[in-house]
């Protein structure tokens, strides 16, 4: 299954740079950790810290605290998610500031 994933990632992102995308950006969760950064120029790491996550998470109602907790903690810890990022991006801050720093590096990339 995994093999299926990342075949479609691959032929979404040739489709892309054939039509002459200049940049492709991707949302992608476990890329670090499922070992696709090999489809990617550069990787942008949004990390937060684990009080915040719990709180905005607990805010939306769909996980308690041990849930968010237990997936958290299933998860590679953000030190060594670091290791891979060309780029890190805080979130501790609201999403205007979150928007702000994306666009700041996005428009630093020279691609517009």
């Amino acid at each position: 299954m995994k093999l299926i994933f990342i075949r479609m990632a691959q032929e979404k992102i040739e489709t892309y740079r054939r039509h002459g995308a200049r940049a492709i950006a991707l949302e992608a969760t476990l890329l670090i950790e499922a070992k696709w950064t090999n489809l990617v120029d550069m990787v942008w790491l949004v990390i937060i810290s684990e009080d915040l996550v719990v709180d905005r998470l607990a805010q939306r109602k769909w996980m308690n605290e041990s849930q968010i907790l237990a997936r958290l903690k299933s998860q590679m810890p953000a030190e060594e998610k670091m290791i891979y990022a060309d780029e890190i991006i805080y979130n501790d801050g609201n999403i205007g500031q979150l928007e702000a720093r994306v666009t700041k590096l996005w428009h630093q990339l020279h691609i517009i």
